[in-house]
């Protein structure tokens, strides 16, 4: 399969395991939950190639202010080649 830069990419599960190592000392956050909350995770790698390790994420609330928390959420995530933003 490839990612939209149209290169190989990671597979679903390769992922998770990734951000399960991530969070490993950790042990109040759980991953299905993590998955629930943040629906982009189940997306992400479409957009990650083969070779992308995953170093690190972040995940907030956008906020305006007219509308407190109903803006959206969004996902930064670091790999050793490039940061994703969704």
């Amino acid at each position: 399969m490839k990612s939209h830069d149209g290169l190989p990419m990671l597979n679903e599960s390769s992922v998770k395991s990734q951000i399960q190592s991530l969070i490993s000392h950790l042990p109040h956050i759980n991953i299905d939950i993590l998955y629930l909350y943040v629906p982009e995770f189940k997306i992400l790698h479409q957009f990650l190639e083969d070779t992308e390790v995953i170093q690190g994420y972040t995940i907030s609330i956008l906020e305006t202010k007219q509308r407190k928390y109903s803006g959206g959420n969004w996902l930064l995530v670091l790999t050793n080649k490039k940061f994703h933003l969704f």
